[in-house]
């Protein structure tokens, strides 16, 4: 599944639109919703083939996203975190993360 395809998902499960998401609100609803796109690409080795190279795989999502890679490696930790917190975020994430196999 293409980031693009991640996203739509995204939008559909949160009710937000795909361009809100990929903007730079720093509206919690929206920046979670980076977040687990994030965590969703970065989980399922997005961009780096059959053996997953992290640092390629951060690189190529940072650019679908059109973010700097250090803001994917932020993301994808703060995702991680409220997952541990939240059951239904980590549930969104499960859902982005099925869907992008």
């Amino acid at each position: 599944m293409s980031v693009a395809a991640i996203i739509e998902r995204a939008a559909r499960h949160t009710g937000l639109s795909a361009d809100d998401i990929l903007g730079s609100s720093p509206e919690p609803q929206l920046v979670h919703a980076r977040q687990a796109i994030m965590a969703a690409c970065v989980g399922s080795g997005y961009g780096s083939g059959r053996d997953v190279d992290w640092t390629r795989t951060y690189r190529a999502v940072a650019r679908r996203l059109h973010r700097d890679h250090k803001t994917i490696v932020r993301g994808v930790r703060s995702a991680e975190r409220r997952a541990k917190e939240d059951p239904e975020y980590a549930s969104l994430i499960a859902v982005l993360k099925d869907g992008a196999r």
